[in-house]
């Protein structure tokens, strides 16, 4: 499919085939997607005619650390874009990869499935950048895809998931918590996407979460009676 973008939002003097890179590929779990995810996808899309958003640790049961299921996280996504800028919600392509806890097959999965949907210009190589954050030891995978041009980027402010969702549920149980998370820290869109209102329900006491959380063991969290 072809990006449908004509002009760089950020720079609407820009045209977009004056972009440096035809694909950037941007790998998150994005759980949930926050205000610092979605300003560096600004950025991303700024300097890409397409932006590939890996979503990691795809296809598990839910739990703590990973609430959402890779559909929800794409429609928070694909929400937070159209209400910022709806033409570029066409040139976003979302591939999913579990998790392989070995590093090499990891980032195996993550070339194969950012592969299968790059396609070749008319006229020579598809010019592809990595595009992230080194937040810390976790983001040294950033330096495992030769090949792939690294575009760093600063932080964008100090949050980050884990943050969120402990303030999720150490408000007062899990709605209150959400309303006061959305208000703070994540796209106004994302927080009233249909993935978000869907996750809503299924989360237990605040006190059973803690318990799954000290477990330190997978365990789906089934929607209350």
């Amino acid at each position: 499919m072809t990006p449908t973008n004509t002009t760089n939002p950020l720079n609407p003097t820009q045209p977009a085939s004056a972009v440096p890179f035809d694909y950037l590929v941007y790998i998150g779990r994005f759980e949930p997607l926050h205000n610092g995810h979605f300003a560096m996808l600004r950025q991303a899309l700024a300097q890409a005619r397409t932006v590939i958003v890996v979503l990691g640790s795809a296809g598990g049961a839910r739990t703590v650390k990973n609430p959402f299921t890779a559909d929800e996280r794409r429609q928070m996504i694909e929400g937070a874009v159209a209400a910022w800028d709806a033409a570029r919600v066409a040139d976003l392509r979302f591939v999913v990869v579990r998790d392989y806890y070995e590093s090499a097959r990891w980032t195996a999965a993550v070339r194969a499935v950012a592969g299968a949907v790059i396609d070749a210009p008319a006229h020579g190589t598809p010019r592809v950048g990595l595009f992230g954050h080194f937040k810390d030891a976790s983001s040294g995978y950033l330096n495992d895809f030769p090949g792939w041009e690294l575009v760093p980027q600063p932080s964008f402010g100090q949050l980050n998931a884990a943050d969120v969702r402990r303030q999720w549920f150490e408000q007062q149980g899990a709605c209150k918590g959400w309303r006061a998370c959305c208000r703070s820290r994540w796209p106004r869109s994302c927080a009233s996407s249909p993935g978000a209102k869907r996750s809503r329900p299924c989360w237990p006491s605040t006190a059973s979460c803690r318990t799954t959380a000290a477990a330190g063991r997978p365990r789906r969290i089934r929607r209350s009676s």
